[in-house]
């Protein structure tokens, strides 16, 4: 009898904490629904969304191992999980879906995409099997204006 009498108010507590906090639990999740949520940073996404631009190019031949240096007009495009490739954004077309490597590696068929801690400045690595094309590359996130860097 005495166990039932000093525990009386610790059960009341309990019972009264699981009847009070169904509501601030909902008061809080309309609040947070009123807000819209942030943009993402396109450094926290496995595969983020990029728009990364190029406009020379070295090509290694892999036998004799002589290098070519060109103008190569270069646009790459990120989207969730799609690469798509072409000169200009009037005719890029899809070239394979991509994936992370690692933290700033992602891979496209024979492609490679490699890029600095702030995902601007990096390389795009094309492989065949007569030759290594290399591509300097600066990169922003997709839907911003393009500024010629």
């Amino acid at each position: 009898m005495r166990l039932i009498e000093i525990y009386r108010p610790v059960v009341a507590l309990l019972v009264a904490f699981t009847l009070v906090s169904p509501a601030a639990w909902a008061s809080d999740s309309s609040d947070k629904a009123r807000r819209p949520p942030p943009k993402p940073d396109p450094r926290s996404r496995a595969i983020p969304e990029l728009v990364c631009t190029g406009e020379r190019a070295v090509t290694v031949k892999n036998e004799e191992l002589g290098t070519q240096t060109e103008e190569a007009p270069l646009r790459l495009r990120l989207r969730g999980n799609l690469l798509y490739l072409g000169e200009t954004a009037v005719n890029e077309r899809f070239f394979g879906l991509i994936n992370r490597s690692d933290r700033r590696r992602w891979v496209s068929g024979s492609g490679t995409l490699i890029l600095d801690e702030a995902l601007e400045k990096g390389v795009w690595i094309r492989l065949t099997l007569d030759s290594t094309r290399i591509s300097s590359v600066y990169c922003e996130p997709f839907g911003k204006p393009s500024i010629k860097k």
